[in-house]
């Protein structure tokens, strides 16, 4: 379309070779700055949707649940990672003082998988909440997670409630 204008431009104004190039050279500049700054500002407002939606999924991957005035839940649903095992760490912290809660209760049985590191960021998060004065209960361990935190020997029946569901808490910390 391009070398057709060019053609057609050429017929009609009778330019030289010259004036030909010269003219494909400056509307190549043109088009090369336009292109250029078209999807610079694309990237930028792709990069900054891509950020909202991040920060979105943060805050909806830790859902604090309140059952009562000092009392909540969160269920951890999916794989857990070290990028996420961090973000439930800042964002559960956060919640715990703000809501003034006294106990918490982390269903992991939703967990599909946990790796060793991530056992060991679970076990600093259950430090975490002792350190600000609320009470950890854990529930729905898979048999292979506590197989990962029995291999790493780390003790969490000594610092943190258990138990086998959800119900199970629920029923005792009503």
């Amino acid at each position: 379309m391009y070398w057709n204008f060019l053609h057609n431009y050429h017929k009609h104004v009778k330019l030289d070779m010259e004036g030909v190039f010269q003219l494909g050279i400056k509307t190549n500049y043109m088009l090369d700055h336009y292109i250029f700054h078209y999807f610079s500002s694309y990237i930028e407002y792709k990069d900054e949707l891509l950020r909202s939606h991040r920060e979105t999924i943060d805050v909806l991957s830790v859902p604090i649940i309140p059952l009562s005035a000092s009392m909540a839940v969160l269920p951890i649903v999916g794989t857990l990672d070290t990028y996420r095992a961090k973000k439930v760490q800042e964002r559960t912290l956060n919640q715990i003082a703000s809501l003034k809660l006294q106990k918490i209760i982390i269903d992991l049985s939703g967990v599909a998988f946990m790796d060793t590191a991530v056992v060991g960021h679970l076990f600093r998060i259950v430090e975490g909440i002792g350190l600000l004065g609320c009470k950890a209960i854990i529930t729905g361990i898979r048999p292979e997670i506590a197989n990962t935190m029995i291999e790493l020997g780390i003790p969490f029946t000594e610092k943190v409630d258990t138990k086998a569901t959800l119900q199970q808490a629920l029923e005792e910390y009503k």
